[in-house]
């Protein structure tokens, strides 16, 4: 049996699955976790013998993003608010 386990968040997301997977694994199914593609993801699949299947962007990177936004965002607000 195949079995694909996917996640996209934190080392709170992603340790869970790894323990499930070497469960499976164990029981004879061939599987692979898709996560984001961080170092501590891969290192963490790397100690179990389980290759990491790379999911979408590094979601650390992607936070990143979201807080620049947000914090662009509050700027322009502010500035247009004492522009009024």
């Amino acid at each position: 049996m195949r079995v694909v386990l996917s996640t996209y968040g934190s080392r709170g997301d992603v340790q869970p699955l790894v323990g499930l997977a070497v469960l499976l694994r164990a029981l004879g199914a061939e599987v692979r976790v898709c996560a984001p593609p961080e170092e501590e993801f891969t290192q963490l699949l790397a100690r179990v013998g389980m290759p990491l299947v790379p999911a979408l962007i590094h979601s650390r990177r992607q936070c990143w993003r979201l807080w620049l936004g947000v914090i662009h965002l509050l700027t322009q607000r502010g500035v247009a608010a004492t522009k009024n």
